[in-house]
């Protein structure tokens, strides 16, 4: 090098994002009404990353119903989202941050 730095000011950089958005759930939504009907519970996610929105992709989480069912909705609505979150998380890498979103 020829020449010296006397001054570099250092970048903040952000890591990459991922967004998962709940698209789609079977009926009965709950554990306790999929019971009572013999029905499996099903959600499907979409994911994409934040600057390439037009490249999704997709997974599908059936909810364990044994585990499920003493809790009440919202708590299973956070657990199922947790899951999709975590799926997408080990899918992408570390490297990526993942977030829900509804948007």
């Amino acid at each position: 090098m020829v020449s010296k730095i006397k001054k570099m000011k250092k970048l903040a950089v952000k890591k990459p994002v991922y967004f998962v958005k709940l698209v789609n759930q079977t009926s009965p939504k709950f554990a306790h009404n999929a019971i009572a009907a013999n029905k499996d519970v099903i959600w499907t996610y979409e994911y994409w990353l934040e600057s390439n929105t037009s490249a999704k992709g997709a997974l599908e989480l059936e909810m364990d119903l044994n585990k499920m069912k003493k809790k009440n909705e919202n708590a299973q609505s956070k657990a199922m989202n947790d899951d999709a979150i975590s799926a997408v998380q080990n899918h992408v890498g570390k490297e990526y941050e993942v977030k829900l979103t509804s948007r």
